[in-house]
């Protein structure tokens, strides 16, 4: 039994469409939750990505997954081994810490990335985070 070269034509197409979604939905998960008070959500999951260039959602969305008394170890983990976040720099004395996170895909060449200002009370818990970028 030979198969047609329709039918042959018609496989190919279905493993190419088969293919086509499977990387849509590897790269973009259009079901991905990423509002940090859905209890679907989750922490380890988190990109600057899912946030677009959009400051302000960014911004909401860390200051919810991280809340005043979080602990170093935790925001170090989500944003450093998660997140793809380098830490730029920090001040144990102050307990002033700077995250930087450059944008794979940047819509804007003058843009510099994400800055994230994270300050640490004795305890090295959180006491206050500010948000600089993408474009400033």
């Amino acid at each position: 039994m030979s198969l047609s070269q329709y039918q042959k034509i018609s496989i190919v197409i279905v493993l190419l469409v088969i293919a086509i979604v499977t990387a849509i939905w590897v790269l973009e998960n259009p079901f991905k939750v990423i509002d940090p008070t859905d209890q679907r959500f989750e922490i380890q999951q988190f990109q600057f990505e899912d946030y677009g260039e959009n400051r302000e959602e960014l911004y909401q969305a860390l200051i919810k997954i991280f809340p005043q008394g979080t602990p170093h170890n935790v925001i170090y983990d989500v944003l450093v081994n998660h997140a793809g976040v380098e830490r730029m720099g920090g001040d144990e004395v102050s307990g002033t810490y700077i995250f930087f996170y450059k944008p794979r895909h940047s819509k804007h060449s003058k843009c510099n990335g994400w800055r994230v200002l994270v300050s640490y009370d004795r305890e090295s818990q959180l006491e206050n985070l500010k948000l600089f970028g993408p474009c400033t």
